[in-house]
């Protein structure tokens, strides 16, 4: 069985904020240009879709909240949020 092993997530600039999304999406480009494709590709993402961290940080304004300092307080989290924004996606 063809297997590729991959960790994206070697580093801050890569396992923090929105570097994880641009690591998935440098790995997935990566990985249809390949001659041979893995048999089996096993993803672990724990991290929420733009659309939920937008959600998140519009309740939070609700709450009193600046929506730039909960946008800043995800962007320091490990694997919470893989985009800045809805557009970036």
């Amino acid at each position: 069985i063809t297997t590729l092993v991959s960790n994206t997530n070697t580093s801050m600039s890569t396992e923090e904020g929105n570097g994880f999304g641009e690591a998935m999406l440098d790995f997935l480009t990566s990985l249809a240009n390949r001659e041979t494709l893995p048999q089996v590709l096993s993803l672990s993402l724990g991290s929420l879709s733009a659309y939920s961290c937008d959600l998140l940080c519009e309740e939070a304004e609700k709450k009193g909240h600046a929506k730039s300092d909960c946008n800043a307080f995800l962007q320091e989290q490990r694997q919470v949020c893989m985009f800045l924004t809805q557009k970036q996606v």
